[in-house]
């Protein structure tokens, strides 16, 4: 194989070739870390596999270079195009994107993330969801925030460990407690910590459970639990001052979005 090949210097979409194996096996990893952020998100996230699995090198090349630029540069946290696949996505170059963020201010504006605790929602769900919570930013917020949604008890302690930008949880009530993924050093963790294991509690037990692990392990989240049953009677549990605030299931989305922006 001629030397020439393995260069830096050749352009991207040729040496990942060489290297596709490799890039395979990062992929799968890199799929279940990025499970826990908000960005690059499902939709981009599906694109780099779709692209990978269709050995389109030059796609992969491009959608992985965007990807970089928007969190090298923070973009992500201001603009929507950073979330769209496509030509859509990138037809803002980076002096217009940087300049349009200056003027507008939403510098000043700090950024985080929101974990959602919910019991096996779709990806279309999931999608909706995001989309539902962006429609109530509101130019006064103080903040701009994005949701990260995870299905299970062990896939919320997961979240608020590996990622650094939640500062908010929202847990919905009756999940189920394993991981999507196999997380036997988790379990060990939870077991001798927390003396927490599948089984040891009913599902409608798990939401006031996860609060308390959540206090635990990073007590500066604000927790809040959205529940079927009557608040009244939660309220009064014994383990509800680890919960900031508990909604009735169909209350309004824009009451949690206000309770997000007071903290």
């Amino acid at each position: 194989m001629p030397a020439r090949l393995l260069s830096p210097n050749l352009p991207p979409a040729l040496r990942l070739r060489k290297r596709s194996p490799r890039w395979k096996l990062c992929s799968r990893r890199l799929v279940r870390l990025e499970t826990f952020r908000a960005y690059p998100g499902e939709a981009m996230m599906s694109a780099l596999k779709d692209a990978l699995s269709r050995r389109d090198y030059s796609s992969f090349s491009r959608i992985t270079n965007r990807i970089a630029k928007a969190i090298i540069t923070g973009s992500y946290r201001r603009s929507a195009n950073a979330w769209k696949v496509g030509e859509e996505g990138e037809k803002e170059g980076n002096d217009r994107l940087m300049k349009d963020y200056f003027d507008t201010g939403d510098l000043t504006k700090p950024y985080f993330e929101v974990l959602i605790v919910s019991d096996d929602p779709t990806p279309e769900q999931v999608r909706q969801s995001r989309t539902e919570l962006r429609q109530l930013r509101r130019p006064e917020d103080p903040f701009v925030y994005e949701a990260v949604t995870v299905p299970s008890f062990e896939d919320g302690i997961l979240g608020v460990v590996l990622n650094a930008d939640v500062q908010a949880v929202v847990i919905r009530d009756n999940f189920r407690f394993k991981s999507q993924f196999d997380a036997p050093l988790l379990r060990t963790y939870l077991q001798q910590h927390l003396s927490l294991e599948p089984g040891s509690m009913e599902p409608k037990n798990h939401g006031v459970a996860l609060a308390r692990a959540i206090r635990k392990i990073r007590p500066e989240l604000d927790v809040y639990l959205i529940i079927d049953g009557a608040v009244e009677k939660m309220a009064s549990h014994l383990d509800s001052k680890n919960i900031r605030r508990v909604f009735y299931g169909i209350e309004d989305l824009m009451e949690i979005h206000l309770a997000l922006m007071e903290g």
